[in-house]
């Protein structure tokens, strides 16, 4: 509950560096507001706060003869008097005094600049000097070793082994005087055997009291350690017994008054922490702070010192060799600087630094302690002697465990707050509370920001009232109120205002002794003492009030002091000094303004009975719970008749409910539930007689080792929800022993349930995280770790400590309550809680988490379960449908020497593999694959790789079909037929893949093929139109010179992700990639450059896909596939131009592409649509050897590459990319990246390379979202794209019919004139011509807006047939003399080029006048097609 905050400081005592402070030199007065640091030759006396020196007391120079050095000091009970034992002997006795005079006195300069202004510069709060005198001294027999204080007297040890008592003035109490030799020794206090110590010359190194545990710690110089108690009160000699603790390597003690601890430090670096039984007396072992290997691997030495907090909540460990702890009450670790690294300037590698003596200061809010030199010779700069400080911040939990906030948490240091409140944000905003635990979802505190709002406290309160003692968070987290050393405070989050006392004298008039606790966001109620009436009271203050006043005040008097007091529901529970509890009820006296509220005592319960003193009452609540999860109420009017009969229920009290009470005494939990048997036990609220008593049942003790518990909120009670489980659990944390749950077992109405079981049970788990909130409905823990982090040491510091800090951590709970559930045969309960929380976001998690657990500790035992508890998990999760999906993901997070045991237990993974593509869970599926390779042959892997890759192809996952291609190119052929050695080999022919589906390839990804980058544009780049030759083509080089700064792009071997580099690369001898490669070229091995059996099956696969795709009209889809993964398919689209790739009914295909393109169908009288008058205009003007007309192809160039600019063309190629786009993140197909055509133009100036290209593909294009800019745009982009793809792979069916769906009439006629060319008969000519008279058909009825492109297409086909002759025709008719031989290895030439060469073929031919006049009016180089528009900046 304690977290170091910022830097340690070191206190600065300008001493003269002679002497060194002696072992032990540390002490604080009781309050721990004085400091005494003892030197060899004087004593320092601080004050807290501010640190400064108040006095030096040295060594009198009449006493230097007898007096050698300087030891420790203890102070009086009321600080007004020191002793001082001295090496020689002597005890000192110095009083203190008080003078006139101020010890600080605050100067304004004479400068007007340097002059105070801000409060914050004047101290208001006096600090007087001190004047010390030695009014006594006197010799001690032997050398002190220790000294104790017990009422008015002190207890001294010698080496002479006896123990003295003296009086504060010097003198020696003879009577009670004892030598440890004739103490008798026993090992509890039943046990009427007892013996006296055997060895001659025992002493007690080490003595400390405890009033509440009733007698001393001792240590002796053998190791051993005893409790000196006495059967009377006044500690006589003849009264004494020592009670043994069962160790013999004991360095130090330390105890604990409020949980009644004896904390015992040893020599094996651990500390082991004792109580008293209550049954036998004797000393108990509670539990052990033990170091993991996690927080130090070594051992950092003994333990050389031991010092509980004030208000016993943790306890600081130091070790003889270097180091620092703090722990809670019962063995958590909060903190430790082991883990401390040095400054990059300190040549260490930790904070080797070893505390002499160390002390609390007040409030538990700064550690005190020395340090000393280091035996290892190591030197961190640490000034041997110095006084260092470190400060802390606490959880309310030290003082109220029942301060608890739904997700808000909330720490206080000595001058400020921290509050991690998510919901406050918001509420700031909206100018109103937004509670936190209000209208969340589920889960949702793992989402929430991790950051803490500070309120420094105003300096105006803290000036008088340092430091801040109590600390209360209303239900909403919007209202903090502290209270210190006077007075009391509040703070409004959402405002960010505070509301003080106007008045200082009615604010120095009372202090608040109890923690406060709200009441509905409106009341602050809490516990003080009126120092001017000497009363103690509760007040009650309302945040409606103008301002903070005693008149704006109600009070209500108490006859002795309270210690405790907290609010449930409308009821108020009071704990005093006299052992009594008080409930109250909170009613509204019908006032509108100000306090409206009034308490009314309901009953009063006396505990003086118990036996237990009352401040080891920790903590005491109302709450609902109950044994048996029954609940009574006012609307049990049998019930209510019943008590009113036997006289057990007062009038007063039979409308109300009554509730348990949870009480925390020294850390075990006690219910005490009210019960109507006559079995009851009877508690009176007045002594002597019979009027308003109660029944309630014996109290139960539900656990030990309790630091804080947790009770659900009253407003989450439900009795019928689905995690009425964990609504009605009672959370406890207990320290090293970790979570306790104390859950219900509800059974069904009607069900027969045996006597013996249980209707609750106690289910206990580890922890990761310290708790300070917790979430019951979600099954999760809030708390907060401690860390540091390192800074140079600047400006001449001795040392850069590292900076302390603390960060809100969760931990999630409910794996653990399966875990426990099922263990214990209740599975049935374990499935209606699951049942219950299957809607919260970690709810797989937490399956995955208990599977994985238990699969560990059973997989890695070395003996036989004789009864596993695997089986039982995995029945219980294939409850779930999430069951298939947590398999592999726990596989994955596992060895792979324990999958058998795994899949033993729960089924074949080819068996899963089939259930998941059942049930279409093609992702989950996916991630078996590398179970499967992992075990089984790798032909069998790729069967199954196969057929994942059809479903995932059929149901359009595109991500899923690109790994899983991916993942069949990386399986090694080599392999393919080699069977598996051992089905527990750990070599993997794939390596883990870090992606979504659990494949990788061990070899480079391929790079992104070429028609990927164009579909990937929605352009087309220069490509050859000819099939490849079987064997691969020698590259293309640039020539020398040309070199281009380009980024260089690499790719890792197991991530698909992309690295880049900005290097130049020498274009001029780098090697361009062939444009339409095959499949089977990226498929080939390195060293034969032939096809490989995988690469023939998996373009089988792809391709029998592929003709699915085109003979059902679903090239939204094929164009998808080009992009996704990595398929070239202009080639094989050439083959299946005269089968698959010829449309049967034009009107279905064309309606098909309206609608996966969402592309609209033209209006009547559109904007964009083309007169008739027009589309005559153009016809005329074209003539039948035009064959280049048209907008939309690709300008064709030839091969010859040396007057070619490649980084001006990539970059003409490249669009780009808008900032803002609104990128759809789900898989629909929305389209459109919003980049308009003058941009696309821009960025030619742009250099780009192929890494670009990859970034961007077709498949990104669809899933941008259609809200974008200009998104027809960006779909006729595609749609161009792909009827470049047709037209080039001679689909002219589906070119022609793209061009018509974008209604452009010039690309209309280029494909036109594109089948005359290409086409050694009119076949296909006629075909289409009755294929569009068809479509017009249609069109007529339907979409008269494809009227003019349809009358466009038919006439010119009707021209072209009766005036072109054939490409046979035309070829027959050219002289080889005089006709320009085309390569046939290079048949792509650019338009100009093919135009010109065929204006001279057809020019020597003897044609009709008409047809030269025709051919001659054709300028191809200066005519502008379709308004100037280029083909690529249209697709771009």
């Amino acid at each position: 509950m304690y977290f170091p905050v910022g830097w340690p400081k070191s206190i600065n005592l300008s001493l003269d560096g002679r002497f060194q402070p002696c072992q032990s030199g540390l002490a604080t007065n009781r309050d721990k507001d004085l400091l005494s640091l003892t030197y060899e030759d004087a004593i320092y006396i601080l004050n807290c706060k501010p640190s400064v020196t108040l006095l030096k007391i040295k060594i009198p120079e009449d006493l230097s003869n007898i007096v050698d050095k300087l030891q420790f000091t203890f102070w009086r009970g009321d600080s007004g008097a020191i002793v001082t034992a001295t090496s020689s002997g002597y005890l000192l006795f110095h009083s203190f005094k008080k003078e006139d005079q101020q010890c600080l006195e605050q100067v304004d300069s004479p400068s007007l600049n340097l002059a105070r202004e801000s409060a914050e510069l004047f101290s208001k709060e006096p600090l007087p000097k001190y004047s010390s005198v030695l009014y006594s001294y006197t010799r001690v027999p032997g050398s002190i070793l220790s000294i104790s204080c017990w009422r008015d007297e002190i207890y001294v040890s010698n080496t002479n082994g006896q123990v003295l008592r003296f009086r504060w003035d010097g003198t020696l109490n003879e009577e009670f005087c004892f030598d440890l030799e004739e103490v008798p020794f026993t090992v509890d206090q039943l046990t009427a055997r007892t013996f006296l110590p055997s060895e001659p010359t025992i002493y007690a190194k080490n003595l400390e009291y405890s009033a509440l545990i009733g007698g001393y710690a001792l240590v002796f110089n053998n190791g051993r350690c005893a409790l000196l108690t006495s059967a009377s009160l006044f500690y006589h000699p003849k009264d004494l017994i020592c009670l043994w603790i069962p160790r013999d390597d004991v360095t130090c003690t330390s105890m604990n008054h409020r949980y009644r601890l004896i904390a015992c430090g040893s020599t094996t670096s651990q500390c082991y922490i004792y109580t008293i039984d209550d049954s036998t007396g004797g000393l108990q072992l509670s539990h052990s702070t033990i170091l993991s290997s996690r927080n130090y691997p070594g051992s950092p030495g003994e333990v050389s010192c031991v010092k509980w907090s004030p208000d016993g909540a943790v306890m600081a460990v130091a070790w003889s060799k270097f180091g620092l702890s703090v722990w809670s009450t019962f063995g958590s670790l909060l903190f430790s600087s082991l883990a401390w690294e040095a400054a990059p300037d300190v040549h260490q590698t930790n904070f080797n630094f070893v505390i002499d003596s160390m002390e609390w200061a007040i409030d538990g809010y700064q550690l005190w302690f020395t340090n000393k030199k280091q035996n290892d010779g190591a030197d961190l700069n640490l000034e041997e002697g110095s006084l260092y400080q470190i400060s802390f911040v606490k959880s309310p939990y030290t003082y109220n465990s029942c301060a608890s906030v739904d997700q808000a948490l909330y720490l206080h240091g000595d001058d400020r707050i921290y509050l991690s409140n998510p919901g406050l944000s918001k509420s700031r905003k909206e100018g109103r509370a937004v509670s936190p635990s209000l209208n969340r979802t589920p889960g949702s505190t793992f989402l929430d920001s991790k950051l803490w709002i500070t309120v420094q406290v105003p300096y105006s309160y803290l000036a008088l009232n340092w430091p801040i003692r109590y600390c209360a968070v209303d239900n909403a987290a919007e209202l903090i109120a502290i209270a210190g050393r006077t007075g009391i405070a509040y703070y409004n989050a959402i405002t960010r205002r505070w509301k003080l006392y106007s008045n200082e004298a009615q604010e120095k008039d009372f202090v608040v002794v109890t923690c406060p606790s709200w009441y509905r966001s409106e009341q602050l109620l809490c516990g003080c003492y009126d120092l001017s009436r000497n009363k103690d009271e509760i007040r009650v203050y309302s945040r409606n009030t103008p301002r903070l006043d005693n008149s704006y005040m109600k009070s209500h008097v108490f006859s002795c002091q309270i210690l405790l007091l907290n609010v449930y529901k409308d009821q108020l529970i009071v704990y005093t000094i006299d052992s009594r509890l008080s409930i109250m009820k909170i009613v509204s006296d019908g006032s509108s303004l100000g306090i409206n509220i009034d308490l009314i005592k309901l009953r009063t319960i006396d505990f003086s009975d118990w036996n237990f003193h009352p401040a080891c009452l920790i903590s005491v609540s109302l709450s609902s719970l109950t044994a048996e999860f029954q609940r009574f109420s006012s609307s049990d009017d049998s019930h209510n008749e019943l008590l009113l009969e036997r006289g057990r229920l007062t009038p007063e009290v039979s409308d109300e409910e009554v509730y348990s009470i949870l009480l925390n005494i020294c850390g075990r939990v006690l219910l005490l539930q009210p019960r109507k048997d006559a079995g009851a036990v009877v508690y009176k609220t007045q002594e002597g007689s019979e009027e308003g008593v109660f029944l309630y049942n014996t109290p139960i003790i539900l656990a030990s080792c309790v630091e804080t518990f947790w009770t659900p909120s009253p407003g989450k009670l439900s009795y019928y929800g689905g995690r009425s489980h964990l609504t009605h659990a009672l959370w406890l944390c207990c320290g090293i022993e970790g979570m306790r749950v104390w859950i219900p077992l509800f059974t069904h109405p009607g069900t027969n349930v045996h006597m013996y079981i249980a209707k609750r049970i106690m289910l206990k788990f580890k922890l990761q995280v310290y708790p300070l909130a917790v979430l019951c409905e979600e099954a999760a823990l809030i708390g907060v770790e401690s860390d540091s982090t390192v800074f140079s040491s600047e400006c001449g510091w001795p040392v850069s400590f590292p900076y302390c800090i603390f960060e809100r951590t969760t931990q999630i709970c409910l794996h653990h309550i399966f875990r426990q559930l099922i263990q214990r045969n209740l599975g049935i309960h374990a499935w209606e809680l699951a049942r219950g929380c299957m809607d919260l976001p970690y709810f797989s998690h937490s399956l995955e988490l208990l599977l994985h657990e238990v699969l560990e500790e059973e997989a890695t035992s070395k003996e036989p379960i004789p009864d596993p508890l695997l089986p039982s998990v995995i029945e219980f999760i294939q409850e779930f449908p999430v069951y298939l999906q947590i398999i592999p993901l726990c596989a994955r997070k596992t060895e792979v020497a324990h999958w058998p045991y795994l899949f033993t237990a729960v089924a074949n993974p080819r068996t899963l593999f089939q259930k998941c593509l059942e049930n279409k869970n093609l992702n989950t599926a996916a991630s078996y694959l590398i179970i499967l390779q992992t075990l089984e042959p790798l032909s069998i892997s790729r069967h199954f790789t196969a057929q994942l890759l059809d479903a995932a192809l059929e149901n359009g996952r595109w991500d899923l079909a690109k790994d899983l291609v991916r993942f069949l190119k990386a399986i090694d052929p080599n392999e393919v037929e080699s069977p598996k050695q051992t089905t527990q080999s750990t070599n993997f022919s794939v390596a883990p893949y870090p992606g979504p589906y659990s494949m990788n390839c061990v070899t480079p990804a391929p790079m992104t093929n070429n028609d990927d980058e164009m579909l990937l544009h929605g352009k087309v780049r220069h490509r050859n139109i000819t099939a490849p030759n079987k064997q691969q083509s020698a590259p293309s080089v640039v020539p020398p010179g040309n070199k281009l700064v380009r980024k260089e792009v690499i790719r890792s071997t197991s991530d698909a992700k992309l690295g880049v580099t900005s290097e130049p690369v020498d274009v001029g001898k780098g090697v361009i990639r062939k444009f339409s490669a095959p499949v089977q070229n990226s498929s080939s091995s390195d060293n034969g450059g032939t096809v490989t059996a995988d690469g023939m099956y998996l373009e089988v696969i792809l391709h029998r896909h592929v003709r699915h795709l085109l003979l059902s009209g679903r090239i939204y889809e094929i164009g998808l596939i080009s992009a996704y993964l990595d398929l070239p398919l202009d080639h094989w689209l050439k083959r299946e131009s005269n089968r698959a790739g010829i449309i049967d009914d034009f009107s279905k295909a064309l309606r098909r592409i309206h609608t996966d393109f969402q592309w609209p169908f033209p209006e009547t009288a559109g904007k964009g649509i083309i007169s008739q008058h027009q589309i005559d205009k153009d016809i005329t003007d074209i003539t039948p050897l035009d064959f280049n007309m048209g907008l939309g192809v690709s300008p064709r160039v030839s091969d010859d590459l040396s007057n070619f600019d490649v980084a001006a063309d990539e970059a003409r190629l490249a669009p780009r990319m808008l900032q803002g786009d609104n990128v759809c993140l789900s898989g629909e197909r929305s389209l459109g990246y919003g980049s308009s055509e003058q941009e696309l133009r821009d960025s030619n100036s742009d250099i780009l390379s192929d890494s670009m290209f990859s970034q961007l593909s077709f498949a990104d294009e669809i899933k941008i979202s259609r809200s974008g800019a200009q998104p027809i745009a960006d779909v006729e982009r595609q749609l161009r794209f792909l009827m470049d793809l047709f037209v080039e792979a001679n689909c002219y069916d589906w070119g022609l019919l793209i061009a018509i769906a974008l209604r452009d009439v010039s690309a209309v006629l280029h494909v036109i004139s594109e089948v005359f060319r290409a086409c050694s008969n009119n076949d296909v000519p006629m075909r289409l011509r009755n294929e569009l008279l068809s479509l017009k058909f249609w069109v007529d009825q339907h979409c008269v807006g494809y009227r003019p492109v349809l009358a466009a297409a038919t006439n010119h086909i009707s021209i072209c047939l009766k005036s072109v002759p054939t490409i046979a025709e035309v070829d027959n008719a050219i002289e080889p003399s005089t006709t320009t031989s085309l390569p046939t290895e290079c048949p792509t030439l650019s338009p100009l080029l093919e135009s010109a060469h065929l204006t001279r073929s057809f020019s020597e031919m003897t044609f009709a006048s008409n047809n030269n006049s025709a051919i001659g009016a054709v300028d191809v180089e200066t005519k502008s097609l379709s308004e100037g528009k280029d083909s690529r900046c249209s697709i771009q």
